[in-house]
């Protein structure tokens, strides 16, 4: 996966520029992750209080808020209709980011720390009165052994092999991330994408708050969108590693064993 954490940063922090709210769909989905796997989806684990506001096209929306920051975080919850090597491959090739990656700019491998963990430098293009901004962020991608599931997390960092550039603003890139897995005995892959974002520089909070409102839905709308096309492949890798996903649906800690008399249950023998 050497491209992958290259391709999840540009993805992760496109949102900076700011899209404005795209008008609901005419006919609503309700989401399906309302009552699958809904403890991963409302998981309130971290520093951030999530407050749900929206649930279109079968995507749940939280938005978030922290004692540190002015800048709301945003949360989308949704299937995707493919499987999860092809989803991955969607974030992976970025040779095709344009073709659905909104503000593209460009970006580059800063330090390979390892084959699991990068730190990346991106470009984002804004409208013309504003700067354009960059990020330096480390990314790291895994697979969490209690769940499963495939995350790529990451966060702003300073780096010596990326100084900052004349003419554009550092952005900053909270914790934020992708949790993905299977759904459907692989044919479907759910998705979860959080994205927290101070753009800096002297664009009022309440704008880019304003402007970022439909990231999230909107980035996971691209996603479906791409990974719908005929000529996207599933990555191999990707597949791999997650062939033997058994559905973990809650990131609750499972209950110990029950006890009898004071000895651990004893285990059914095999069949």
């Amino acid at each position: 996966m050497r491209s992958w954490l290259t391709a999840v940063v540009f993805i992760a922090t496109s949102g900076c520029g700011g899209q404005p709210p795209a008008p609901k769909a005419p006919t609503p989905k309700p989401a399906v992750v309302a009552s699958e796997c809904r403890d991963w989806v409302r998981d309130t684990a971290g520093h951030v209080a999530w407050k749900q506001d929206g649930d279109d096209d079968e995507i749940l929306t939280f938005k978030g808020t922290t004692p540190d920051s002015d800048f709301f975080a945003f949360k989308g919850a949704g299937p995707i209709d493919a499987p999860i090597g092809k989803v991955a491959n969607v974030l992976i090739d970025t040779t095709r980011h344009r073709e659905w990656v909104p503000h593209f700019g460009g970006m580059r491998v800063v330090r390979n720390v390892s084959k699991a963990e990068k730190v990346i430098y991106r470009h984002v293009i804004t409208p013309i009165v504003i700067s354009d901004r960059d990020f330096v962020v480390k990314a790291r991608i895994s697979k969490e052994s209690r769940s499963g599931h495939l995350l790529v997390q990451f966060s702003s960092v300073e780096d010596e092999n990326a100084p900052k550039v004349d003419g554009k603003v550092r952005g900053t890139l909270h914790t934020s991330g992708y949790r993905m897995w299977p759904l459907d005995d692989g044919a479907r892959t759910m998705m979860i994408f959080t994205i927290h974002v101070d753009p800096m520089g002297d664009v009022p909070a309440w704008i880019v708050n304003l402007f970022q409102s439909n990231y999230a839905r909107s980035n996971i709308q691209n996603i479906r969108r791409q990974a719908a096309k005929p000529d996207v492949q599933e990555h191999a890798e990707v597949r791999a590693q997650m062939a033997d996903y058994a559905p973990a649906c809650s990131p609750k800690p499972r209950p110990p064993a029950k006890e009898q008399h004071g000895a651990p249950a004893a285990a059914k023998p095999p069949p």
